[in-house]
């Protein structure tokens, strides 16, 4: 993550009375980098996310087009478990 740090003193006054003149402080964080990184990420992430759709669909295709039930069952279990 990258992100730049600014700071300046400007000069001001309080808002109330008796209004003195006073030195602020003003520190600025940008994180552009970081947004760039997020949106770089994101869309990684959204493309692998179709992929597994995809894969999802194709499995349940395949075991949709068995014709044996048992068989059919098996394949399930199997793609639940992971085996």
């Amino acid at each position: 993550m990258t992100y730049t740090i600014t700071t300046d003193l400007v000069k001001g006054y309080i808002p109330y009375f008796p209004y003195v003149e006073n030195n602020f402080l003003i520190t600025v964080v940008n994180y552009r980098g970081h947004d760039n990184k997020l949106n770089r990420l994101q869309g990684k992430l959204n493309r692998r996310i179709e992929e597994l759709v995809d894969l999802v669909e194709e499995t349940n295709d395949y075991i949709n087009n068995i014709g044996d039930r048992n068989v059919c069952r098996r394949e399930v279990i199997r793609e639940i478990k992971g085996k």
